[in-house]
C-alpha cells in the first residue's frame, strides 16, 4: 500500500504542477513559428511502432478509428496513414493543430482541437489511441477513465516515449513505477 501511496502521490503532484502552472497549456505553442520549429524537430512515431500495434496488438486487425493524443503538429499521425481507416489527431493547441491541418495531405486524418480527458469519439468506437511523447502532460487518472470510455474491447492505449535511452535507468523506472500504481489503481479494463 504505501508503494501505491507513492505512485499517487507523484502523480497527484504532476498533475498539480501541470494545472496550476502560470502557463495555460492552450497557449504552450501559441505562434506558429513555435509550432513549426516543433514539427521540424520532434522525433515521429516509428512506424515499426505503428505495425508492432496493428501486428501483435490488433492480431493483424485493421483498425477502423485510431486516436493520437497530444499530436501536436501531426508529425508522428502522419506515420500511422495507411494503417487505419480513420485517424483522428487531438491536441489542445489550437495553434498547433492549425499547423497540422495546414501540413495535412491524408483524406483520412482529421486534426481537432481537444485535450485527453475528453476525446472526440464515442463509446467503445475507437480501436487504438496513441500518445507519442506527450502522456507527461495529461491528467493520467483523467486521461485513462476516458481512454477506456471510447476503446472498444480488445482496443490498444499506447504510450510511447522516444529516445528514452536519454534517460538514466533511475528515471525511468521511477516512470514505470509510476505508471504501473496507476495501473494497479485503476487497472485495465475486461473489454472482451
Amino acid at each position: 500500500m504505501a508503494a501505491r501511496s507513492v505512485g499517487a502521490a507523484a502523480t497527484q503532484a504532476a498533475t498539480k504542477s501541470l494545472s496550476t502552472n502560470s502557463i495555460d497549456p492552450k497557449q504552450l505553442f501559441v505562434g506558429s513559428d513555435l509550432s513549426e520549429r516543433y514539427n521540424r524537430y520532434r522525433p515521429k512515431l516509428p512506424v515499426q511502432h505503428v505495425e508492432t500495434i496493428v501486428k501483435e496488438l490488433l492480431g493483424g486487425r485493421r483498425p477502423g478509428l485510431w486516436l493520437d493524443v497530444g499530436c501536436g503538429p501531426g508529425n508522428s499521425t502522419q506515420q500511422i496513414v495507411g494503417y487505419a481507416d480513420k485517424i483522428i489527431g487531438v491536441d489542445i493547441s489550437q495553434t498547433q493543430i492549425d499547423v497540422a491541418n495546414r501540413l495535412n495531405k491524408h483524406e483520412t486524418i482529421t486534426f481537432v482541437q481537444g485535450g485527453c480527458e475528453a476525446l472526440p469519439a464515442a463509446d467503445n468506437s475507437v480501436d487504438v489511441i496513441t500518445a507519442v511523447q506527450a502522456a507527461h502532460y495529461f491528467d493520467l487518472p483523467a486521461f485513462f477513465k476516458e481512454a477506456e470510455r471510447v476503446l472498444k474491447p480488445g482496443g490498444v492505449l499506447a504510450l510511447v516515449a522516444i529516445d528514452v535511452a536519454k534517460c538514466s535507468s533511475e528515471n525511468i523506472n521511477k516512470a514505470f513505477q509510476v505508471i504501473t500504481e496507476i495501473l494497479d489503481e485503476y487497472g485495465l479494463p475486461d473489454k472482451s
